[in-house]
């Protein structure tokens, strides 16, 4: 009688986990309401701002994604409906883009017009004096660094912001910055700031 109520509870349980399964990978199913979404996006520029450098705030760059599009990929077969369980309970809609970058960031890189100090001359990287800021954590941007590239959280893209508080030996004369990106697939793309005054 124990074996028999075990298997029983067993057969249950399976069947309660596969319709918990079913109704979460109904994210954007009709249940749902939600509409049809493309999942991945690319974009063809960037742009990028500064702040304006201080002692206390350093030199901050904010390289955005821009020209922005949306790309879907081949339909997944349709899950299995158990057709017990409402998907309601797991009802979550998603938005376009919300698989991140068709190609993701390989490099970035930042350029100066102009001689930083005496040991990167104009056209040098400036990469060893940057950090890469996510939330609370500085990454420094040494030779092996991996940059974290875009992502869209709902509508928003929010920016690669990098910083210094390195200055260049010149303060008196404005610099323009370079921001270079190169995608995975091999496109390159650059941005250049307005003109900036170290204090």
């Amino acid at each position: 009688m124990k074996t028999h109520f075990s298997k029983i509870a067993f057969l249950f349980a399976l069947y309660a986990a596969l319709h918990i399964a079913q109704a979460c990978s109904k994210n954007n199913d009709d249940d749902c309401a939600c509409p049809d979404v493309l999942p991945f996006f690319d974009y063809k520029a960037l742009k990028v701002a500064a702040n304006t450098p201080s002692p206390s705030l350093g030199l901050s760059l904010f390289v955005e994604a821009d020209s922005v599009e949306y790309l879907a990929i081949a339909p997944a077969p349709k899950p299995l409906d158990f057709g017990v369980m409402s998907s309601a309970l797991a009802c979550s809609c998603l938005w376009d883009g919300h698989d991140g970058p068709k190609h993701e960031v390989q490099s970035l890189n930042i350029y100066a017009d102009r001689n930083f100090n005496d040991t990167l001359p104009e056209g040098a990287s400036l990469n060893s004096l940057f950090f890469q800021v996510a939330g609370d954590v500085m990454q420094q941007m040494t030779p092996d660094y991996r940059p974290n590239g875009f992502w869209k959280i709902d509508s928003e893209f929010p920016p690669i912001k990098v910083m210094t508080f390195e200055k260049p030996d010149e303060l008196s004369v404005p610099f323009i910055f370079t921001v270079e990106v190169v995608k995975t697939n091999g496109d390159t793309l650059r941005a250049k700031t307005g003109e900036i005054y170290f204090l």
